[in-house]
């Protein structure tokens, strides 16, 4: 083959790849956050739910997870805000909401525990 024929070839298979969804992407990087987070790789882990806030800042599980991969890595005060985040966004999202209990109970403060 010519090297320009290889080149257009290139070009159209990255600009394919190029015209997902937002959503397609953020999905792309919640799948390969959760395989990060199975891994203990947390800090890798915050970067793809990162990724998937920013595409998609009103998706609760995009903040859940990104609660969690924070947690996980152990930065309970990013962790928190981003659970509490995800419980502003969908005050229905039992799993935030009781992730955010356990860790309101955990804080040794007993008027925050009662809330």
């Amino acid at each position: 083959m010519k090297p320009a024929l290889i080149t257009v070839l290139l070009a159209c298979f990255a600009a394919v790849g190029c015209n997902r969804t937002p959503q397609e992407k953020a999905a792309r990087f919640l799948r390969n956050g959760r395989e990060l987070m199975a891994r203990k790789d947390f800090s890798r882990a915050s970067l793809q739910f990162k990724n998937a806030v920013w595409l998609l800042p009103k998706d609760a599980e995009a903040e859940y997870q990104l609660g969690l991969a924070y947690l996980g890595d152990g930065n309970v005060n990013a962790g928190l805000a981003a659970v509490f985040r995800a419980t502003q966004l969908d005050p229905k999202y039992a799993a935030a909401r009781v992730k955010l209990a356990e860790l309101m109970a955990r804080s040794g403060d007993t008027a925050l525990a009662k809330e």
